[in-house]
């Protein structure tokens, strides 16, 4: 099976490359690439021409993605980064004749959810940033693409992902002050729940689309840990896992996230066989990989 990585330069496009280069043959594709051969081919997916790709793919997953940090990142930024190289992208895999697009989402899609009001495959999304606004309006078009066609297009919502060679994100910030033993700032008073999905979950879910020839034409399915914490939970396991000595202050001043995200999985636990794994195992797994790099 031949597949074609889009942001195969990012984190999780690392961690896919790292876990599933045995099991298919790869074609890598991204903005800043080095040294091309046959299996790297460096592309803008929105300036350049797409003709340059290979024609002989099954599978395209999409993790590329214009993330909304910097102060000089636009509306007109987010929307080609997200919206029109996706667009691209797909048009794409259906000259070619791919047999299945998975494209990455977000949860950020979504504004608040609860534990009797957990987000599903199917819940009315409301962006509040112009980030979940480009991802909501890139899953509505390929709805509209999808239909009548013969490719199977697949959406996977992910919450923020975090791991060993992720340079920033919730879980990196507390570890670095954790092992220094310096104190841990927690927004909000702590008091938001957050789902977090560890990297080997994400590239599990991603294998388990690629894998699985009973989906339909279109589907949407939700991944993340199996379990949401609150911020201040999390930085108390990390301090505790680290041995750290450090302090937890918990401040009001708000958080770039600011909504509790609750995840239902039962779609994709029953549909994919996702098996997702605790926040708790990812943080061990993530220290432990951290601790291997020292």
């Amino acid at each position: 099976m031949k597949i074609l990585l889009a942001g195969s330069e990012g984190f999780i496009g690392k961690a896919f490359l790292d876990n599933l280069s045995k099991d298919f043959e790869i074609i890598c594709t991204g903005r800043n690439l080095t040294k091309e051969n046959k299996t790297r081919i460096k592309i803008d997916l929105v300036l350049d021409d797409l003709n340059k790709l290979p024609e002989d793919i099954d599978i395209i997953v999409n993790l590329a993605s214009q993330q909304p940090s910097g102060i000089n990142v636009s509306w007109d930024d987010l929307y080609k980064g997200n919206v029109i190289s996706t667009l691209k992208l797909w048009d794409y895999a259906r000259e070619i004749g791919a047999k299945k697009f998975i494209y990455i989402s977000s949860t950020s899609l979504f504004n608040q959810s609860s534990p009797s009001n957990k987000l599903r495959h199917d819940s009315v999304a409301l962006p509040l940033t112009e980030y979940g606004l480009t991802k909501y309006i890139s899953e509505i078009l390929l709805k509209v693409r999808s239909e009548d066609e013969n490719i199977k297009t697949i959406i996977l919502r992910f919450p923020s992902v975090f791991g060993d060679g992720h340079k920033g994100g919730l879980v990196k910030t507390f570890y670095d002050l954790a092992v220094e033993n310096k104190t841990i700032d927690v927004f909000n008073n702590g008091k938001i729940y957050r789902n977090l999905l560890f990297k080997s979950d994400a590239v599990s879910a991603i294998k388990k689309c690629i894998e699985n020839e009973t989906l339909e034409n279109f589907e949407i399915f939700m991944i993340g840990s199996s379990d949401s914490l609150r911020s201040k939970e999390i930085a108390k396991k990390i301090v505790k896992l680290t041995k750290s000595k450090s302090r937890i202050n918990l401040v009001s001043k708000p958080s770039p996230v600011d909504s509790d995200i609750f995840l239902d999985l039962e779609k994709s636990i029953k549909k994919l066989n996702f098996k997702p794994s605790s926040i708790e195992h990812g943080l061990k797994c993530f220290i432990e990989g951290m601790n291997n790099e020292i």
